[in-house]
Parts: C-alpha cells; sequence; structure tokens
C-alpha cells in the first residue's frame, strides 16, 4: 500500500528545487514529489515573507472590489486568441484511417439523417431545421465521423447542397455566415458587406434546395442568441439538418433540437486495428508492445494515431520500449501533438473551473471521488466562488462538477453516480498543475516517521495498493478530513480519533483481528458523509457491535449500501460511496436468518437518507425500519440478491413521498410484490427473479415513466393491471408466461418499447398503440 497526501496550509510549493539537504531525498516521477524519506517538514515562512503575502493578497482584494463595482464579468473585455498553434483546421476530406471502429456510428447518423428518405414523406415539416450534435472530448474523432458522414454516398444521394464549416475561434457570426455565404454561392464576399444582405442573400440561395446538409465543425459557442441569428436564413429555406461536433454538452444543449450523439473511445481491437495500420507493421513481437502502447492511449484516436505513425517503419524494438515505458509529456510527440489538442478544453473554460481540474490531479487515476465529495475538496480549498442568490455553496459547487462533465473532461461511468478521468486527460491535469500541489507517495510502512507537528496540517490522504491493513500511525492525523482508502483495506485501531474527517472509503472492519478496528472506531465520526465506507463485519456475531456504528446519528450519510458480500479489489460497487460489507456469502450460510435480521436491524440508518441497497441479504424478513414513513426523503431503493424473501413484509406497502426508483434483482424465492400507489415513483425494475408470479399495484403508479421486467420467467399480469398511462419506457424480456398487455391504448408519450422472448405474448401492436415510439424492439415474439 502506498500514501498519498495533501497539506492544506501548504498547498503550493516546489518540493525539489534548489539546493535544499531534502534534494536527495525526494525524486521526480509522474509529474508529481514522491517522499523517500522521513526528513519532510513543514516549511517555515519568514515575517518579511508574510508580509509580502499579505500585500499582495490586499492587493488582489482592492482589484476585486474595483471590479464588483464596475460590475465586470469574465468575458468582458478583449479576450485573447487562444492561438494559432493549437488550432487545427478541418475540410470536408475524410482519411480512411478514420473508418476503424466508427462504421456502426456513422451509420446511425446516416439514418437519423435519411429519416425523411426511408419514410416516405417529409414527416419534419412543422420543424425543418433538425440539429444533431456528435459531444465527446478532444482526440476523440469527432471531426472523422462527421467527415464519414458528409462522404457517405447516401448524403451525396439525398441532399441537393452540402456546406462544411469549420468553426472553432469564438462564434463570429459575421465571419461564419460570410463562410457560408461563400460555400453556397462559389463566389468571394467582400470585406464591408453589409450583414443583412448576406443573410438574404443566403436565404434566396437556400430556397432553390429542397433539401441542405450543413456541417459546423468543432463548435465552442454556448450562447443562444447568436445561434438563434445564424440559422435565420435556413427557416424558410427547405429541410435542413445541420450536424455539429463540440467536446461541450452545453454547447449541444443550445444549439440541438435532437439528441446529442455522444462518441465513445476505441475498443481494444479497434485501436490495436489503427495502430497497426498506422504503424504499417505486421512484426508480431513487435505488435505485443503495441498493444500495451495502445491500452496506454486509452481508446484515444489520436493519441495512437500519433504515436502509431512515430513508429511506421521503424524495427527496433528499443525504440518502441521506449514510447511505452516513457510519460507522454516526456515526450516530443506528447507535448507537441497530444496534450494541445487536449489543452485547448482547458484554455477554453471558464477560469473559476481550471481550479477544480488542476484539483484532480490530487487523486490516483480513477480515483476521482462522487460529486460530493470532490465539492467539499473544492470548497475547502476556497475555489467555490459564491453567487449572487440563494443558492448554496455545495449548489454551486455541483454545476461546476457538471461543467466539467459537460466538457468531456469527465466521463461517467456504467456505475451509478461513479464518474472517471480520462488517462490522458488525468495527464494533462498534472502537467498543467505542475508544483501547485504537494503530492507525495511513500509506502505505509514509514508513514509513522512522519513528525506529528507535519501530521496535524494534513487533511487530505489517499492509499493504494496492494496492503490491506491500515497503519496504526493514522491516529496522527488529527485534523484529516478525507482518507481514501483502496478498496479492501482494514480499518487500524484509533481511527476513531479523526473525529473532524468526513470522507471514509472502503474499510474492512475485522473485529477478529488485534490489529483491526470494530465498527465502534466509527461511533464518534459524526461527520461522516456519503463517501463513508464500512465493509466487511466477516466475523461479528455481537449485534452490539453493529450498533456501536451509530449509523442513525450520521445525519450525513445520504447513501447507504449494506452487502453481504466479501467483495474483492475489482468490486463492481461505486468506490466512494458507503458500502457495509457483513461477511463472506459462505460465513453467512452458516448463521441464523434472526442473527443476520437483527444485523441488519441494528444498521438502522438516519431518515436523512436518499438512496438505500441491500445486497445478497439472507434474513427472511426485512427490518421495520426499511420502508418506515420517518424515512420521506428516501428516493431510491435497491433490493439484490435477497434469496430467502418471498415478498412478505411491509417493504413496499408504503407511500414515501419521495421515492423515484425500486430495483429488485436477483431474488430467488420471491412470488410476488405488492407496492402502494406512489405518488412519486417513477421508475420500477424486476429483474431476474424466476418464480415470481404477480405484481400488485402497477396501475396505481400513476407518475411511472419507465417499467422493465426481465428474466422473471412466471411472471403474469392481469388484465385489470392496466399499464400506467406516463410510461414512456416498457421492458419486457424473457417473461416466458406473460400472456397480455393492458393499457398499452393509453401510453400517449411512449418513447421506447421492448419485447424479447415473451412466447406467449398475444398484442395487436397496431390497434393498441397510439402512436409509434421512438425505438420498438420485438424479438422472438410469434404471437406478435
Amino acid at each position: 500500500m502506498e500514501a498519498r497526501a495533501a497539506e492544506e496550509p501548504y498547498h503550493h510549493g516546489k518540493g525539489n528545487e534548489g539546493n535544499d539537504e531534502r534534494h536527495d531525498d525526494v525524486e521526480k516521477r509522474d509529474g508529481r514529489n514522491i517522499l523517500a524519506s522521513s526528513s519532510f517538514q513543514v516549511p517555515a515562512i519568514s515575517d518579511g515573507m508574510a508580509q509580502k503575502l499579505r500585500e499582495i493578497r490586499e492587493r488582489f482584494d482592492e482589484i476585486e472590489k474595483d471590479r464588483k463595482t464596475l460590475r465586470l464579468r469574465e468575458e468582458d473585455g478583449v479576450r485573447q486568441s487562444i492561438g494559432a498553434q493549437n488550432s487545427r483546421p478541418t475540410s470536408s476530406l475524410v482519411n480512411e484511417l478514420g473508418r476503424i471502429g466508427r462504421e456502426s456510428e456513422k451509420e446511425k447518423i446516416v439514418k437519423l439523417l435519411l429519416l425523411d428518405l426511408e419514410s416516405g414523406s417529409d414527416i419534419r415539416v412543422s420543424n425543418k431545421i433538425s440539429v444533431i450534435p456528435i459531444v465527446g472530448m478532444g482526440g476523440l474523432g469527432k471531426t472523422t465521423l462527421a467527415q464519414l458522414v458528409y462522404n457517405d454516398p447516401r448524403i451525396h444521394q439525398y441532399f441537393n447542397l452540402r456546406i462544411w464549416i469549420y468553426v472553432f475561434e469564438d462564434f463570429d457570426l459575421v465571419k461564419l455566415t460570410k463562410e457560408i455565404y461563400k460555400s453556397i454561392t462559389n463566389k468571394p464576399c467582400e470585406e464591408d458587406v453589409e450583414f443583412d444582405y448576406l443573410q438574404n442573400s443566403i436565404n434566396k440561395e437556400l430556397m432553390k434546395f429542397k433539401r441542405t446538409f450543413l456541417v459546423l465543425d468543432d463548435v465552442w459557442n454556448e450562447k443562444q442568441f447568436l445561434w438563434e441569428s445564424l440559422q435565420v436564413p435556413f427557416h424558410s429555406a427547405g429541410i435542413v439538418n445541420i450536424l455539429l461536433t463540440t467536446r461541450n454538452e452545453k454547447v449541444a444543449n443550445v444549439m440541438r433540437n435532437m439528441n446529442s450523439f455522444h462518441l465513445d473511445l476505441l475498443s481494444k481491437d479497434e485501436g490495436l486495428q489503427l495502430f497497426r495500420q498506422c504503424a504499417s507493421c505486421q512484426d508480431e513481437d513487435l505488435m505485443k508492445i503495441g498493444q500495451k502502447i495502445v491500452n496506454k492511449c486509452g481508446g484515444l484516436p489520436l493519441a495512437i494515431k500519433i504515436l502509431a505513425s512515430h513508429l511506421k517503419f521503424e524495427r527496433d524494438e528499443a525504440k518502441w520500449m521506449g514510447i511505452l515505458e516513457s510519460e507522454l509529456w516526456d515526450l516530443d510527440l506528447g507535448t507537441n501533438e497530444i496534450f494541445p489538442a487536449l489543452k485547448l478544453s482547458y484554455q477554453r473554460m471558464p477560469n473559476h473551473l481550471k481550479p477544480c481540474f488542476r484539483y484532480c490531479s490530487m487523486f490516483p487515476k480513477n480515483m476521482i471521488p462522487d460529486k460530493n465529495n470532490i465539492v467539499w475538496l473544492w470548497m475547502a480549498q476556497g475555489y467555490i466562488q459564491p453567487k449572487i442568490g440563494s443558492k448554496t455553496m455545495e449548489a454551486i459547487g455541483r454545476e461546476y462538477f457538471d461543467e466539467l462533465l459537460g466538457r468531456s473532461l469527465l466521463q461517467a461511468t456504467e456505475f451509478k453516480d461513479s464518474f472517471k478521468m480520462h488517462d490522458l486527460v488525468f495527464d494533462l491535469a498534472v502537467s498543467i498543475s505542475g508544483n501547485e500541489f504537494i503530492v507525495m507517495k511513500l509506502e505505509v510502512f514509514a508513514i509513522h516517521l512522519i513528525t506529528f507537528v507535519t501530521c496535524k496540517y494534513w487533511t487530505l490522504l489517499t492509499f493504494h495498493g496492494q496492503d490491506r491493513m491500515l497503519p496504526i500511525g493514522i491516529k496522527n492525523f488529527i485534523n484529516l478530513q478525507h482518507l481514501i482508502l483502496p478498496y479492501g483495506s482494514i480499518m487500524s485501531c484509533g481511527i476513531s480519533k479523526l473525529t473532524g474527517l468526513q470522507t471514509l472509503r472502503y474499510v474492512t472492519v475485522n473485529e477478529g483481528s488485534k490489529e483491526g478496528g470494530g465498527l465502534g472506531e466509527i461511533k464518534d465520526l459524526a461527520s461522516l458523509t456519503g463517501s463513508c465506507c464500512i465493509m466487511g463485519i466477516c466475523y461479528a456475531h455481537d449485534v452490539e457491535g453493529f450498533k456501536k456504528a451509530n449509523l442513525n446519528r450520521k445525519k450525513h450519510i445520504w447513501r447507504l449500501y449494506i452487502d453481504w458480500r466479501y467483495g474483492t479489489a475489482d468490486s463492481e460497487f461505486h468506490p466512494f460511496d458507503v458500502h457495509i460489507f457483513i461477511a463472506e456469502s459462505n460465513r453467512v450460510e452458516k448463521q441464523s436468518f434472526e442473527l443476520e435480521e437483527a444485523k441488519l436491524e441494528a444498521l438502522q440508518p438516519h431518515n436523512n437518507l436518499k438512496e438505500l441497497g441491500i445486497y445478497d441479504y439472507p434474513g427472511i424478513q426485512f427490518p421495520l425500519w426499511l420502508g418506515d414513513p420517518s424515512y420521506f426523503m428516501l428516493q431510491d431503493i435497491t433490493l439484490q440478491g435477497c434469496n430467502e424473501w418471498d415478498g412478505s413484509g411491509r417493504v413496499l406497502d408504503r407511500d414515501l413521498p419521495c421515492l423515484r426508483s425500486i430495483s429488485i434483482i436477483d431474488c430467488a424465492k420471491l412470488k410476488s410484490i405488492k407496492i402502494v400507489q406512489s405518488s412519486s415513483l417513477s421508475r420500477l425494475l424486476v429483474k431476474q427473479c424466476p418464480i415470481i408470479t404477480t405484481l400488485h399495484g402497477l396501475c396505481s403508479l400513476h407518475r411511472l415513466e419507465k417499467l422493465e421486467i426481465i428474466k422473471c420467467y412466471n411472471l403474469l399480469i392481469s388484465i385489470e393491471e392496466e399499464l400506467p398511462s406516463k410510461l414512456q419506457f416498457v421492458w419486457f424480456e424473457d417473461c416466458w408466461k406473460l400472456e397480455s398487455i393492458t393499457g398499452l391504448q393509453n401510453l400517449h408519450s411512449l418513447e421506447e418499447l421492448k419485447l424479447k422472448r415473451c412466447p406467449e405474448l398475444e398484442l395487436s401492436l397496431k390497434e393498441q398503440l397510439s402512436t409509434i415510439p421512438n425505438v420498438l424492439e420485438i424479438i422472438d415474439c410469434p404471437g406478435l
């Protein structure tokens, strides 16, 4: 296990410069300082330096006061150009290598553009301008995909006029209008031509064409009025389809009237195919190294093509290994070709987001905390700028997070509320942050050597590696607020002294170990938030030990997962949620149902809880607190792998006013479900419950929008159970005894209908569907 730490009072510094006597103990690696000895001390600041710092701060305060007096905003004044060296003008011509891994995406977009042709009529008469954004991070191949679409023969045939405009710089309305005019007329445009003349001329020209296809490549505009002004000449023309590429979801939201198309990274096989062709290499021994280089690129086509092209016709294995073993920012290829493309996203983001982005370099790769945790960390550093109005700092911070997500600098994962940063974007953050943060890497066995004077300043500490035991010396970090641990870490005795702790990641509690601490260690950690993790009360038999955790007093925990499994480092669960892993499954089987039920009863959370998940619970009954009306803030319930529960008890028969989602998965003995009329439930998932036969109360869920019933082989829905009228998404799969579905004719908002492998189902969709949904999938349903 390795530790990484940050000190709040002294987070700016240069740990490996000058002739400091500690120079030999600190080496530079991965762009960050690595502590190799115990001699690190808090740097002393002289009185003279302190006075200079105060004067600088006072000057900044004066400037800020003047800014507020003059009501200046960030966008006021003349903005300097990002720089021509980062500009990469594009044209409509396509490199055939770009087809690798993008054919399926091209087909999807082409089909969207040709909806009119396939339907045999102009189905968008009332909305003749359609806008489809392609969204993704820099270097992902958005332009290449747009080029593939633009040059598809079907697009040539269908559209009378095709226009390609490279936007890039600020959305200059006059300049773009001139470019469109020149593309349509093939005539030069005078510099002093009137804007009104341009727009009228474009309008007249467009009226000659029935269908127009316009590509706007590399768009950064977030201002609605500029977009509305640009498209004015198109309104009285024929059908106009616009395809735009952007890195920013906010841009897409401003300009689109169709769903955004989010471009994915290349798969490993696609990346290897692209690398092989760009490197023109058939040597399988070299391609084994090439596979590792591709993995290093994380599926980003730009990085793959640049590195592979550099190795083209190169057969010296040492040079291939040099590329593999070097960090990208140490290579000319990285600093001159790869990073500039990614850095544009940083350069063009608002100033208030830049320190938040750089702060993400504090964490190990692929270990970004969840939204609430990182917002609290930003707040602790003073990065959140308050706004006039009633918004809290937390709400503003969440907006910052969403902006980074929308700008493709953070990515959502397949797990709920879990996020990551692409490896190359992370490397960019490290490169930009430079020595702004002190980040140390040291072996856990050396942590007790750090002096107490140093420890008391540390507010963030992260560990990663194979050693599961947390060092006893952790108790000396008395002001620690955020402790991020690897999956499976065993909580040491003494952690109870960290009473200011807010963030606590997965911790395996081993009450049978002399070194490990029990659940009682978190008894007084009242500040624990939604990121606190407690896992693996593996051999605990004393229910009183569970009560010591005082979960019902921890009002800041808003998401709680309780899991009887004892997982491994590659757990599917999100690493920053609250998890209580109770025991290994083979251990639980030896325990009585009553003991396990008592454990769950003792783990009653505070009624501020918003999300609850219970996994592999071996009890027959659920505790009384589950579903109790006092949990009025509860929004999401997941019950998975509860194989002894047959559906009895009052789990789902109480109307919780904020409950939005119920998921019931893999419950082997579940026979029936009764759900009381809910005023808020919008999603219901029942999956892999093989003997369930009845689902009561479905027709009373008046706000239900999404219904998924999957692998419930014996389920029957009675005629009386009509589908709720507000459903937008309906999915029945592997329901072998399902004979009928009542109420389809009332689903006026239906967007997706999926019916798969329901052999007994008999329906006349033409008669029962009031509208044809956007997505209609019917597979192995002979009665339809």
